[in-house]
């Protein structure tokens, strides 16, 4: 007789899987990276928002400040400086030479040159249209080559010349031919700071009122010229004996190489320092485009 035996518990298909397993779950990265991308953007808002704040801010501050200064600029201006100049006014005496002649045999009027009369100035006054191209290109090339481009200012060497003030370095170089003008006129010579902005809105309102063949007349009539000679027909009875229409590239260099220092570039006192001046007006007059002379 045979006893059946109890049947065994089948086996499951699937063991169950382990305890860590069952507790992992599946990472949903698009999810993640989205959430990552707000809270990025988030804080780059912030820091921009932040960044924007600051920069109206200072730009708020920095409007009150300039209209604070512009008002107090105004105002010294109005109290302390004159911006007109009289041209006539100044120019009115300007011929200050008395030149004597007596007639020779054959009826002819000769200048007798040792007995000029003048005072401290000695100045012969002398039209624009008798003075050569040659010469006034020689001064505007090496003292305001952008003469014919300014309106009285060159804004650009100011700005290099207020800098160079307040570095404590030298200033020289800053001024125009007609802010030289304005100088030569009124004989103001001060460093100080009302005196430059008073010659700048001089220099602005004649450069509205004359012409640029006007203010190179007065200019050149004015400038001194070293040996008490003012003015480039002066100069050139002084060094060439001759008039100053007659002169030519090389003359014409000679003077303007007296302008920047006239005693440290007299032509009878420092004949070589002149010369290595004159070399410098020529290289000026090539750069410049006037090489038709200086070649």
């Amino acid at each position: 007789m045979h006893m059946k035996q109890p049947n065994k518990p089948s086996k499951p298909q699937h063991a169950a899987a382990p305890a860590s397993r069952r507790g992992k779950k599946k990472v949903n990265w698009k999810r993640e990276l989205a959430n990552a991308g707000k809270t990025s953007g988030k804080v780059v808002g912030r820091f921009f928002s932040v960044l924007l704040n600051v920069f109206l801010t200072i730009l708020l501050v920095g409007l009150i400040v300039g209209c604070t200064v512009g008002c107090v600029f105004a105002l010294y201006i109005k109290n302390n400086v004159d911006p007109t100049l009289d041209v006539d006014l100044y120019v009115s005496d300007q011929d200050l030479t008395t030149m004597l002649y007596y007639i020779n045999e054959d009826g002819v009027a000769v200048e007798l040159e040792q007995e000029r009369l003048h005072g401290s100035e000695n100045r012969l006054w002398v039209s624009f249209s008798d003075i050569p191209e040659v010469v006034w290109r020689a001064f505007v090339c090496i003292e305001d080559r952008r003469f014919f481009a300014h309106h009285g200012v060159d804004w650009l060497s100011t700005g290099k010349s207020a800098l160079n003030y307040l570095l404590g370095s030298s200033t020289r170089g800053g001024s125009t031919i007609t802010q030289q003008l304005v100088k030569n006129l009124t004989q103001e010579d001060e460093v100080r700071v009302q005196r430059k902005i008073q010659e700048i809105f001089r220099a602005l309102d004649l450069e509205k009122k004359l012409s640029k063949e006007q203010i190179l007349e007065l200019y050149l009539n004015s400038v001194y010229l070293s040996r008490g000679c003012y003015g480039v027909q002066a100069a050139s009875y002084k060094y060439f004996n001759k008039s100053v229409s007659e002169l030519g590239l090389e003359e014409a260099a000679c003077l303007a190489s007296i302008i920047q220092s006239p005693s440290r570039y007299d032509p009878i006192s420092n004949p070589d320092k002149n010369q290595q001046r004159r070399q410098e007006v020529y290289n000026r007059m090539l750069t410049e485009g006037a090489g038709h002379y200086a070649g």
